[in-house]
């Protein structure tokens, strides 16, 4: 032990002859000091001014509004109390955490430490199961260096932590909204939050918590209309587009129709005009022989006299076929042998 204090008195033997070692090299006209002297200074500077602005902080909030919250809890009434004690008892709770859309009653106690009358706005519960705050109405003058309790009915606290939030309304002072805020904590044994009277503090607020649910609500609604309106419109336009669609279908299917039906027409035209060339062999324009190509008259008493096939036509614009004439056989010259 002795040696640790004779090892400790040399340390600060060697620390003071260091410093003094080293104020002894500087010297006291600002026009020699170096860059680092400049930069201790500046840091000491600075450390100055956050201490002070720390402490005129500190004071500031001693000389500001004063509020405690005393006797807070959130207790779990109704149905939900009845069967935890029911099922598992105070010692072995059902409820490990606070249930969903369960009835609470909250109570606790504020308390206004100041010379001068404060009001009492609305109380808020939030809590890590649940996205909105749950507000309360509390609407009460508290008489300076008075009290009131403060009692509400309020359900729907799922999770295992959460916040009190009371809005007060000061007439004096530099800040008129304030808000009291302290944590709460679930526990299961008594089927209850406990208001964590040591941890709560005093803020200036911009707002009420039920300010905020009208806004959350508004934008809800905003963009349910909003979603709405996109639907009708994109319902308006589908219709628009299957409508189009279907006039458009409908005028390929008449014109495919159309085309079928003159495609069928132009076959029933060709078979007519086979079956018509097959019969009666004819040009495009059908002109009888003459009478001098017809042959000679058939006699009315012969056979085949009555036969009234129609007389022969040849086709104009044909070319006509000339048939070859009969070659004569060319005679033979003989000459006798002797002459």
């Amino acid at each position: 032990m002795a040696e640790f204090f004779d090892q400790s008195l040399q340390a600060l033997r060697r620390f003071y002859e260091v410093v003094v070692e080293a104020l002894s090299g500087v010297s006291l006209d600002p026009a020699t000091w170096g860059r680092d002297v400049y930069l201790v200074l500046a840091g000491l500077l600075l450390l100055l001014v956050l201490l002070i602005a720390w402490r005129w902080r500190r004071r500031k909030r001693a000389s500001g509004p004063q509020f405690l919250l005393t006797n807070g809890v959130v207790a779990l009434v109704g149905e939900h109390a009845a069967a935890a004690e029911a099922d598992g008892g105070p010692r072995r709770p059902a409820h490990l955490v606070a249930p969903p859309a369960a009835d609470m009653q909250l109570r606790v106690t504020f308390n206004n430490l100041n010379p001068y009358p404060v009001q009492l706005l609305e109380v808020a519960l939030t809590t890590g199961g649940g996205r909105l705050p749950v507000v309360a109405d509390a609407s009460a003058v508290v008489p300076p260096n008075g009290a009131v309790d403060v009692v509400a009915d309020v359900s729907d606290l799922p999770g295992e932590r959460g916040t009190l939030q009371v809005f007060v309304f000061v007439t004096k002072g530099p800040r008129r909204n304030l808000r009291v805020t302290v944590p709460i904590e679930w526990e299961p044994w008594n089927l209850r939050y406990r208001v964590k009277a040591t941890q709560q503090r005093v803020e200036a607020a911009r707002g009420t918590a039920s300010e905020q649910v009208t806004r959350v609500q508004r934008a809800a609604a905003r963009r349910a209309a909003l979603r709405e309106r996109l639907s009708s419109a994109g319902s308006a336009l589908r219709r628009r587009v299957e409508g189009a669609w279907g006039a458009l279908a409908e005028r390929r299917r008449a014109a495919e129709l159309a085309r079928l039906r003159a495609e069928r027409e132009r076959r029933e035209a060709l078979e007519v005009a086979k079956r018509t060339l097959v019969e009666e062999p004819r040009g495009p324009f059908a002109v009888p022989l003459p009478a001098r190509r017809r042959g000679p008259e058939p006699d009315p008493g012969a056979e085949g006299a009555g036969d009234s096939r129609p007389p022969e036509a040849v086709a104009v614009g044909e070319p006509r076929v000339e048939e070859p004439a009969e070659e004569k056989p060319k005679q033979r010259l003989e000459f006798p042998d002797e002459f």
